[in-house]
């Protein structure tokens, strides 16, 4: 498929109000977030977690469990502090949070925490937990699927959270399921 041909796809798409868009960590980064595994390095280094040169895939959701089971403080504390300091919710979207958004898709799908895509997200219901879909009134959702870290308490972070996924959020991964369906 030539670069022409991907760009009649995505105007299609839009037109047919199908665009959905992913958004990652890297997005987030051009605002100077760290991305998830830079995340999940902090916690490895908090807890002396011996760093090979790469870490292996399933690594990076027990590392956070690691640290989460080893924190002694009052509610986990200090993981969720660990957390909130990593992603601090006073940062600027960058002119590529802007420009997914004039893309005008139909909805927007982040495993971000951060707030930046809220910000510019204007005309879009943030979707952070399943009873956000239940109450939902727009017709173009920023769906949110590991939550904010306005409500760290509530993120997808560490092993149990992925775990769980399917119990603590089965209304937003429904919903996920028919945007890659349709």
């Amino acid at each position: 498929m030539t670069f022409y041909e991907m760009i009649d796809d995505l105007s299609l798409a839009r037109n047919r109000e199908k665009l959905v868009i992913f958004v990652g960590a890297g997005v987030s980064k051009n605002s100077g977030l760290p991305t998830w595994g830079q995340i999940v390095h902090s916690f490895a280094a908090a807890i002396d977690y011996p760093m090979p040169d790469r870490l292996a895939t399933e690594e990076y959701i027990r590392i956070p469990q690691y640290y989460y089971c080893m924190d002694e403080s009052p509610g986990h504390a200090a993981y969720y502090g660990l957390l909130k300091s990593m992603i601090p919710e006073q940062v600027e979207p960058n002119l590529l949070n802007r420009l997914l958004v004039d893309l005008g898709p139909k909805h927007i799908v982040t495993t971000n925490f951060d707030t930046l895509m809220d910000q510019v997200a204007e005309g879009y219901q943030v979707i952070r937990e399943d009873r956000d879909l239940l109450t939902g009134k727009s017709s173009h959702y920023l769906l949110k699927l590991h939550g904010d870290i306005r409500h760290p308490r509530k993120l997808v972070f560490k092993e149990d959270d992925y775990l769980q996924y399917s119990e603590t959020h089965r209304l937003m991964e429904t919903f996920l399921k028919s945007l890659l369906i349709d």
